[in-house]
């Protein structure tokens, strides 16, 4: 009974580790939805300038 508390434990490790590693490298979500949301408002407003001074001309 203690060999597979050992394995157990001998295989958890590596594979929590794993998991930290690839949670960390994950872009995070909400700041991303931000990002894109600021960003499609940015062009949307450069493209109303871009219109109104082709109007202008």
């Amino acid at each position: 009974m203690t060999y597979y508390f050992t394995v157990a434990a001998a295989l958890a490790c590596p594979l929590v580790m794993g998991v930290m590693m690839w949670m960390m490298m994950r872009p995070p979500g909400e700041t991303n939805t931000a990002e894109r949301q600021e960003l499609r408002a940015l062009r949307t407003e450069v493209d109303q300038l871009k219109s109104g001074r082709d109007r202008a001309l």
